[in-house]
């Protein structure tokens, strides 16, 4: 095999030797990932070529140099070749790569191989070769020239892959730049090697392959070309329908994915660099106000008219491993259908619950109203009887106690009136409003009311659909206790059990047989209207009452999720 020297010369050769057998150590590992294992035999054909460029260099004889030659060009081809397959199924192109066009793209190499070889019986590579201070430089043959023309068509078809994966895919930009850079200098380098001012006693090859596979060990370990998690890291946040904005210690932007693009109406390009009050002024002060050890949750409107959308804007710190301030994440969530969705089930309660009142409403008139103009009429008929018979004086008692009864359904009237009016305001609250009734009721009907909160009962406790089911029941009891027991006092009290709000309604009337009415009762004390609200909020109601003793209205309720503010127990009269 003839004999060889060392030779400072021989350092290129050797360190892409190294360096190139490492990336396809590297992609071998990672052979399960797209485009791996191509590049793992791109790699391996390399080595062989760096070997060859290394023997070639370190040879004395001439014959010994012309055969390393040969061996060198032979893996010329094949890196191409397997570059091309690299980089389809780097691209998701691996479609193309069916068994039929591998086996074609398989057989240019073999046939140049093999006159590469056998250039000594025909020349049609090499006519012949001239040797500079240890230097080969080959006179190309016309099969030489061709062999040339396919690599450098398999080039410009790899970078016409590369240019559409960085025009289509955004993500995929910065590394698809940094192949095509790699090509087009590793070719430029090939084709202008002795015009680049290396010592004629350096073989050039190497330098080819210490340009092309130094630029892309950039791109697989800087853009994680060939591992899974970072890429599918990546994708996920670019594919999140959250808009993500990644902030520095100054507030100013960094980064932000295609979702925030979007709601921004700005690329990602023009956002960096920008702080953040001057691409949203609504942010500002969460910005600034944000305490960097939690996060913070906000909501957001963008937009007017038929283009406004509502956000939830959660912000998080971001820190290093020692716990220093990296600047925030935030994640703009788009509650805009959420939004409408409870608009549209807030007007169905709403209209759930007026067409309840008027229900209750019918029932009251009816079993208020209703028998009392039933009675009048019956008793207007048996005046007109008394009148007819001359019996002047059971017809004037008749009348009085006809009197007796309008008055008495004219103040119910505006009892009902006023009771509802009680609730009407559109800054309705509880507390507010149940202590103002009271004051009023009492006021109005000559008769004393109390109301006492215990601590931690106060608005914030009650869920505002179950307050206002409970007020009513409330009403009910308090008129109850006036109009059918005759009561000269009533108490409410309002306390917490467990889970659940107890609030009970007292008073000193007569009282009436709690067990006749839990059977079937008359209707007069709107039993039926007080448990059905109960039911809906999911509540209980409870009555003790006997006759001469009074009556006590139980209602337990839940409690609302928010913690009521801490005090002490009010009363009012």
């Amino acid at each position: 095999m003839g004999s060889y020297v060392y030779s400072s010369y021989l350092w290129p050769a050797v360190i892409s030797t190294i360096l190139v057998a490492s990336l396809g150590w590297y992609g071998w590992l990672h052979r399960r990932m797209a485009g791996a294992v191509p590049f793992a035999l791109a790699c391996l054909f390399a080595v062989a070529w760096s070997v060859g460029s290394m023997l070639q260099t370190a040879a004395v004889d001439l014959n010994t140099k012309i055969l390393w030659l040969q061996f060198l060009t032979v893996w010329q081809l094949p890196v191409v070749t397997a570059g091309t397959c690299f980089i389809l199924q780097y691209a998701g192109l691996s479609r193309w790569l069916t068994k039929k066009t591998v086996i074609l793209l398989t057989i240019p190499p073999v046939v140049f191989g093999g006159f590469i070889v056998s250039n000594d019986l025909h020349h049609l590579m090499w006519t012949g070769v001239t040797q500079v201070e240890g230097s080969l430089t080959p006179i190309r043959g016309p099969l030489n020239t061709t062999a040339l023309a396919y690599s450098y068509a398999l080039a410009l078809f790899n970078m016409a892959t590369l240019l559409w994966l960085l025009l289509k895919f955004p993500r995929y930009r910065r590394p698809a730049i940094l192949m095509i850079a790699a090509h087009v200098g590793a070719r430029f380098v090939f084709e202008f090697g002795l015009r680049l001012g290396f010592p004629s006693q350096w073989n050039y090859g190497p330098f080819v392959l210490l340009f092309l596979f130094g630029i892309y060990a950039i791109a697989l370990f800087r853009f994680h070309v060939l591992d899974p998690v970072p890429v599918a890291r990546a994708a996920a946040i670019d594919q999140m329908l959250e808009g993500m904005i990644v902030l520095d210690v100054q507030g100013c932007i960094v980064d932000a994915n295609t979702a925030a693009q979007r709601i921004l109406g700005e690329q990602s390009s023009r956002l960096r660099g920008r702080a953040l009050r001057a691409v949203l002024p609504e942010v500002d002060l969460l910005h600034t106000a944000l305490p960097h050890e939690h996060q913070s949750r906000s909501e957001l409107r963008l937009g007017e008219g038929c283009l406004l959308r509502h956000y939830v804007v959660e912000t998080t710190p971001l820190k290093d491993r020692q716990g220093r301030d990296l600047g925030q994440m935030l994640l703009l969530q788009d509650v805009t259908e959420q939004k409408a969705a409870q608009e549209r089930l807030l007007e169905q309660e709403r209209m759930v619950a007026v067409l309840q009142e008027r229900e209750r409403l019918a029932r009251e008139l009816h079993d208020g109203i209703g028998q009392v103009f039933g009675f009048l009429s019956m008793q207007a008929q048996t005046v007109r009887s008394r009148v007819r018979a001359g019996d002047g004086e059971k017809a004037d008692a008749l009348l009085a106690r006809l009197a007796q009864v309008a008055q008495d359904a004219h103040a119910d009237v505006r009892a009902s009136i006023k009771d509802l009016k009680a609730a009407s305001s559109k800054e309705w609250s509880f507390i507010p409003s149940l202590e103002r009734y009271l004051r009023s009721y009492g006021t109005d009907h000559g008769i004393e009311t109390e109301l006492a909160i215990a601590s931690g009962m106060e608005e914030g406790r009650f869920e505002p659909s179950v307050a206002v089911h409970v007020f009513r029941v409330v009403q009910e009891a308090v008129a109850n206790a006036h109009r059918h027991g005759s009561a000269t006092a009533v108490s409410v009290d309002i306390e917490r059990e467990n889970d659940r709000a107890k609030i009970t309604v007292r008073d000193d009337g007569f009282g009436f047989d709690a067990t006749r009415q839990e059977v079937g009762g008359d209707g007069h004390f709107g039993l039926a209207f007080m448990r059905e609200r109960m039911l809906q909020v999911g509540g209980h109601i409870e009555i003790n009452s006997r006759q001469g003793e009074g009556t006590h209205v139980i209602l337990k309720v839940p409690l609302g999720p928010q913690e009521g503010a801490s005090g002490e127990g009010t009363s009012g009269r």
